[in-house]
């Protein structure tokens, strides 16, 4: 049974949660379909089991935020009859749900798999949000390479080289040419988006 939910109860869905939602605001569709267009779309850069998704499609119910709906029998073939299938769709509150999730705080030590999502889910609000969530997928990188960077400095003025320190050297090195590379992607990214809406 669903109950009323709070923001506490939204900002405790995962990113994979969010995404199924994403699917079922774009159309109604039943729990294998879900799966196999999650997998789809976003299996290459946020990947979930299809145990994951049906759970999602529970705690989106538990939450209000998909309804079933009623299930079309198929016919019979002999003295069996096939399962039926439970079709999800997003209730009324799922858009506007969605869009404050979009908006919303983002916790720092999880920045690079939320703004993932939201930026995957944003085009169903338009193309101006979705420019405006690449750009804080941007900003996040750029603090995330401040925060590298900060202990790049750090681990410099620590003292000797010992192979540890070579080690977290490498790393950091690492993380920044990566975050590099995501603050370059969201820039071409938001190229595209606004040139694509200039073109409609």
């Amino acid at each position: 049974m669903p109950r009323r939910t709070s923001p506490e109860d939204l900002a405790a869905l995962t990113p994979t949660q969010w995404l199924v939602l994403t699917l079922l605001i774009e159309k109604p569709s039943y729990g294998y379909e879900t799966a196999a267009r999650y997998d789809r779309r976003f299996g290459s850069f946020l990947p979930a089991s299809r145990t994951l998704i049906y759970n999602a499609l529970d705690r989106l119910y538990e939450e209000g935020l998909a309804e079933p709906r009623q299930p079309v029998l198929p016919p019979a073939h002999g003295t069996r009859r096939k399962p039926m299938r439970v079709t999800y769709a997003a209730t009324p509150e799922a858009a506007r749900a969605h869009q404050g999730w979009l908006t919303g705080p983002i916790k720092a030590d999880r920045w690079h798999r939320e703004m993932l999502a939201r930026v995957a889910s944003a085009h169903l609000h338009g193309p101006t949000l979705t420019q405006q969530t690449l750009d804080r997928y941007a900003h996040y990188a750029q603090l995330h390479q401040q925060r590298i960077q900060q202990l790049a400095e750090q681990q410099a003025a620590g003292g000797p080289q010992d192979l540890r320190a070579l080690m977290t050297n490498q790393l950091l090195a690492e993380q920044q040419a990566a975050t590099q590379a995501h603050i370059a992607w969201a820039k071409a990214a938001r190229h595209a988006v606004e040139e694509s809406a200039d073109d409609q």
